[in-house]
């Protein structure tokens, strides 16, 4: 891979990462209560997640400009590993034994498509 393609391949990484750093901020918000059902769709943590959210894609536009599409799909596979991260050390959740073998299923997937 050039330079230029791994930068894109870095910031599909961080792309991938703040997808589920968005995520996190959406279920946060979901789990607080708020007085009124408007309060609940509109406030701070929604409107930062969808503005992460909306920083992704535009990292994705110029991602996809620099490296070939079937890197891009595996690539952005790990976010399913960033959320299962960030949901049990920011949120707390417990997460059984099933859900981080198939983390590893992911990772491994990810490495070989990529050497390989």
């Amino acid at each position: 891979m050039t330079r230029v393609q791994l930068a894109g391949a870095g910031t599909m990484l961080l792309s991938a990462f703040l997808s589920a750093v968005s995520q996190i901020l959406l279920k946060h918000a979901a789990n607080r209560h708020c007085a009124g059902k408007g309060r609940e769709f509109l406030n701070g943590w929604v409107f930062a997640a969808y503005g992460i959210f909306a920083a992704t894609v535009l990292l994705n536009v110029w991602a996809f400009r620099t490296l070939d599409f079937k890197y891009g799909g595996v690539i952005m596979a790990t976010s399913y590993v960033f959320v299962l991260l960030l949901s049990r050390w920011i949120l707390r959740e417990k997460v059984g034994m099933q859900t981080y073998l198939g983390n590893a299923l992911i990772v491994a997937g990810v490495v070989v498509y990529l050497c390989g």
